[in-house]
């Protein structure tokens, strides 16, 4: 070879190869980061549930309409009768919850509402629409007490429904292995979402079944004292395709709060447009008209 051309071919080369490291350097930083076994089991786990629970049409129902019979428990002890009461739901933010109550039937940690209230008339609904709520009686229509009306919204945000829909869709959503445990005597494969809030809900899957056996999450009440709310979901029946459950039973942290026992229910029913309607008609602290 030519003397001069090789010296500026070796030139050329010793010149590119820095290049050629860093070019090789930044690909293997834009390579992705290899999935934590145990992360994509999570997920894995996750997506079997959903598929066990119905698939797509567990996912995008729009409305569900319930019949059944709902229990109080005071202090861990339930009361001495139940209630009948009759549900309907609308995603994303609409829910009517009927009540059947006998004459001056004092009602106690039904849904967890916390105040006392009597009905004359037999009924009691609770309606929530967006943030607001409202509870109509024979008095007329009223605001929801605050704290009542703030624990529904914490547990709404913190729903199967809006866990799988919204917070799965970010993401900046993480899905992590919680480990395996007995829950309601049942083995379970527990996973925790946590969303880009920080915030946190762990689902308990059946080992066997795949379907989904409790929900929890955790929240500090207005003492700043952690508590644990825990729904669990037993006696499937298979509805219009989806999985249901027809025992669903309440817990701050061991404590029992409800239970109710689903006789029946529909997926996707036209509800009339005046279901969730409610205007203000009186004030529960003067328990005047307005």
């Amino acid at each position: 070879m030519n003397k001069p051309l090789f010296a500026f071919a070796l030139g050329a080369a010793v010149l590119m190869t820095p290049v050629l490291v860093v070019a090789q350097a930044g690909s293997q930083q834009a390579a992705p980061a290899a999935v934590d076994p145990t992360i994509r089991k999570a997920r894995e786990q996750l997506d079997k549930m959903i598929k066990a629970m119905g698939g797509d049409a567990f996912l995008n129902y729009n409305t569900v309409t319930q019949l059944g019979r709902t229990y109080s428990f005071y202090q861990g002890q339930p009361r001495e009768m139940s209630i009948q009461y009759a549900r309907m739901w609308q995603w994303p933010d609409k829910d009517r919850f009927q009540l059947a109550v006998a004459d001056e039937y004092v009602l106690g940690a039904i849904i967890g509402i916390d105040t006392t209230h009597k009905s004359k008339n037999g009924t009691v609904s609770y309606i929530h629409t967006g943030d607001k709520g409202f509870e109509v009686s024979y008095k007329g229509t009223a605001e929801e007490d605050p704290k009542s009306l703030q624990d529904f919204i914490r547990r709404r945000a913190h729903s199967p429904e809006v866990v799988l829909r919204e917070w799965l869709k970010d993401p900046a959503t993480i899905v992590l292995p919680a480990g395996d445990a007995i829950v309601d005597q049942r083995m379970a494969n527990q996973v925790t979402i946590i969303n880009s809030k920080n915030d946190s809900v762990t689902l308990a899957i059946d080992a066997n079944s795949n379907l989904l056996v409790s929900r929890s999450f955790t929240f500090r009440d207005e003492f700043g004292y952690k508590v644990t709310d825990t729904e669990m979901y037993s006696n499937y029946r298979n509805v219009d395709g989806i999985m249901s459950p027809m025992s669903i039973v309440r817990y701050h942290d061991d404590q029992m709060v409800s239970q109710r026992f689903v006789s029946e229910a529909h997926y996707n029913v036209n509800l009339a447009p005046t279901t969730f309607d409610a205007q203000v008609t009186y004030d529960t602290k003067t328990n005047k008209k307005k």
